[in-house]
């Protein structure tokens, strides 16, 4: 029997062939496609079959096979026995296993059961199969979310039965099913209460905290996970009590019967694990409606903010488990605690959607953070939060490496674990040592809690004696770190306490720039007020009033020429101001430079002058400002030697054309390609080398990287090019420049001249 991947594997071939195929037929056909109106619609319909063959191919790759066989064995497995036997013995079903090439539709409404029945015809198609030699199945199931009221009322009828079928079938004798049939409820919510209400005593906040668990978890829990999370008692002092409090998993689904199901999935390992989940979106939206405090259940409400502090409580509670915490930390261990990732990873998640019930894990938190040191570590071991994502958990992360407690509360925002950290210590100069200390991404407290804009831990630890000067870290300082993360509070404090306004940092040079590069324009007015030069150089884009053009921020541009920045400044990439804002394409900041004196011939080595770079982006505004403002048409500099040049190596045939009508030198030499039509050429744009040929370009300039036009079109193989040349009488024989190559051999091999040529070519055409 052949296998369904094998199937696929070869459907993925054949539209690999499909589309390497039709992308050639394309290639060769547009060639000539506008000297056949056939031609043109063959091109036409080929591209559509090119769209056609590359969206099936993109839906393919991103398939799991894996994904589709689970979900049609789940479906599977939660049907009833002999369901869909009416179906696959129907002569429909019959005729379509044993024909060839035959197609069978199932068409029904939302929810009408379709899923189902092509679960029982996949798995009855599979057991054919077995018989059959040389057969192989391939399916994909498609899934489909939609949020809509008729479907959530579709699925909600569906879940109605599905609930009832369970009470029906402890039935034991026809009058016990007769009276589960006159007692049904009448609705979702009816039939959720009447659960909810049935349940054991003896279990009831058993089952309230496996629902609120589920119901607020970060992710699907492993069933060991949920099992540990119901083991923590939160009595005082919380701990994990196994013994007397864990469920095995057939125990766990019958206390919860009907709102919890397991499922096994596989792991990326190809492992096998079960996962407990929520039975139906429908019973975590009644748990957290305001519906159910109007009802008998109300006790088994989940408000978020108390389920998501429970939560944080429950991850607190067992980082802080002794045998956890005094145990070598190896994958052994942690096996042992399969809850330890989790609660690492998402117990300050929880903490932080509790808000407003934080007083009942602070407790907790100082505990971690203060009391047992060894849980400290585990926590930070199994998840540094202060680490980039993929490099968060370190075993054997050495003690010295890992920042102080202090540093973790100021980074998330702690004030009542830092107000009991700091009133633990004995005097003050031990205080400012601790508040002081190195180490964490931000380099100490102070820039942590800058850089994540906790204003009251920024002052608390300023008022302790941290130094608001502290250099290290990611934004060397507190006060670049808040500028730029556009904290305008904590800039003020920083200020207040005496923050280095001109202290540097590599990348933005000062706190001013930083705010004024991320557009923080509140922060760069309350800096200005300090700064002494605003013509200061440093940073990535020199000076500030380069970086605000860069970035078109045309109040602040207007802020610092009143503050008399030097409008012709040069530094940076771009140069000058002038330059940065015409390769951005800001047309008011531009206009505005020059109203204020800003050079526009000023040359550049690299970008030439701000016309040129203009062009070369195709920015016809800020062309027309700078031709209006006497930029030279002309002036020769940079890559592209003029500005003519740098248009019509891009492509931009407008701006080529407002050049010309400025009076632009259509055979002005410079530059790499030489000159215009070379540079048109190169590029295969067609019709501006008819545009550069018409008004005059000499098609036989010699010159530039390919010494001239019909050789860098040879070059770069664009046929329609090399024609409309030939024809307009360019000289084949023309020899010259970096890219030398007799242009017959050239125009033979449809390849770039980087490779030299073969002997047997170079014979075949002498």
């Amino acid at each position: 029997m052949g296998e369904p991947l094998s199937i696929a594997s070869g459907v993925a071939g054949l539209l690999s062939l499909g589309i390497q195929v039709t992308q050639s037929l394309i290639s060769f056909y547009s060639a000539y496609k506008d000297q056949d109106s056939d031609l043109n619609q063959i091109t036409q319909n080929l591209g559509n079959l090119l769209v056609i063959f590359t969206s099936i191919d993109g839906a393919l790759q991103n398939r799991c096979p894996r994904i589709d066989r689970e979900l049609v064995e789940s479906i599977h497995r939660s049907i009833w026995e002999c369901t869909g036997i009416w179906f696959i013995e129907s002569h429909y079903f019959k005729n379509w296993l044993m024909e060839s090439n035959s197609f069978l539709w199932i068409n029904g409404f939302a929810g009408c059961g379709k899923s189902v029945l092509c679960s029982t015809a996949i798995q009855s198609t599979f057991h054919e199969a077995q018989r059959r030699h040389n057969v192989g199945i391939g399916f994909f199931y498609f899934t489909f979310r939609d949020d809509t009221g008729s479907v959530y009322a579709t699925e909600s009828k569906f879940r109605y039965v599905q609930c009832h079928l369970i009470d029906l079938k402890r039935a034991r004798n026809q009058n016990q099913l007769e009276k589960c049939l006159r007692s049904l409820p009448r609705d979702l919510d009816e039939t959720y209460e009447r659960i909810l209400c049935s349940i054991d005593e003896d279990y009831a906040t058993d089952v309230q905290r496996i629902l609120t668990v589920l119901c607020v978890s970060k992710r699907p829990l492993k069933v060991q996970e949920l099992v540990d999370a119901h083991a923590i008692d939160l009595t005082q002092p919380p701990h994990l009590e196994r013994e007397g409090r864990s469920y095995g998993q057939e125990d766990l689904i019958d206390i919860c019967r009907g709102l919890v199901e397991v499922v096994v999935i596989s792991e990326n390992n190809g492992e096998k694990t079960s996962v407990a989940r929520i039975a139906h979106f429908s019973v975590q939206e009644y748990l957290q409606s305001e519906r159910v405090l109007q009802q008998q259940a109300k006790a088994f409400a989940i408000q978020k903010k108390r389920a998501n502090s429970e939560m944080a409580r429950i991850c607190l509670a067992y980082l802080l488990e002794p045998e956890l915490a005094e145990s070598p930390l190896d994958e052994k261990r942690l096996s042992e605690f399969p809850l330890a990732h989790y609660a690492a990873l998402h117990w300050y998640d929880h903490f932080r959607e509790g808000s407003g019930m934080e007083s009942a894990a602070e407790g907790l938190i100082l505990r971690l953070f203060g009391g047992r040191a060894k849980s400290f570590l585990t926590w930070v071991r199994l998840h540094d939060l202060d680490r980039q994502p993929k490099k968060t958990v370190d075993l054997n992360r050495a003690v010295e490496d890992i920042p102080t407690p202090v540093y973790y509360t100021a980074l998330l925002g702690l004030q009542s674990t830092l107000d009991a950290l700091i009133a633990s210590v004995a005097d003050a100069t031990t205080v400012m040592g601790t508040l002081n200390a190195r180490g964490g991404y931000y380099g100490n407290p102070l820039q942590a809690a800058s850089a994540r804009g906790h204003e009251k831990i920024v002052q608390i630890l300023l008022d302790h004696g941290a130094d608001v000067n502290a250099q290290g870290g990611k934004y060397r300082n507190a006060l670049l770190a808040a500028s730029v993360e556009g904290h305008g509070k904590i800039v003020h404090i920083l200020l207040n306490q005496g923050a280095d306004i001109n202290a540097q940092n590599g990348y933005y040079g000062s706190a001013f720039q930083a705010a004024l590069v991320q557009g923080h324009e509140k922060i760069v007015q309350v800096l200005l007020q300090q700064v002494a030069n605003v013509n200061t150089q440093d940073g990535i884009y020199a000076n500030a009033l380069r970086a605000a053009s860069a970035r078109g921020y045309e109040k602040i541009v207007q802020i610092l020429l009143d503050k008399r920045a030097d409008v012709n400044a040069q530094g940076g990439e771009y140069g000058n101001a002038l330059l940065a804002a015409s390769v951005e394409g800001h047309e008011k900041i531009v206009q505005f430079l020059l109203e204020q004196g800003a050079d526009a011939n000023t040359q550049v080595e690299w970008y030439g002058n701000a016309l040129q770079v203009a062009s070369s982006k195709g920015h016809e505004m800020v062309v027309q400002i700078l031709l209006d403002y006497g930029a030279d048409i002309n002036a020769q500099s940079g890559r592209y030697g003029n500005a003519l040049q740098a248009a019509s190596a891009e492509g931009y045939e407008r701006t080529v054309h407002i050049l010309l009508d400025y009076g632009a030198n259509v055979n002005a030499q410079g530059g790499l390609y030489g000159n215009a039509l070379q540079a048109a050429s190169s590029q295969g744009h067609e019709e501006l080398v008819q545009i550069l040929l018409h008004q005059g370009a000499d098609i036989n300039a010699q010159g530039g990287r390919y010494s001239s036009a019909l050789q860098a079109a040879s070059a770069e193989g664009f046929e329609m090019v090399v024609q409309i040349l030939l024809d307009q009488g360019a000289d084949v024989n023309a020899q010259g420049g970096e890219l030398t190559m007799p242009f017959k051999l050239l125009l033979s091999r449809s390849v770039k001249p980087s490779s030299p040529p073969t002997r047997d070519e170079i014979v075949q055409l002498t």
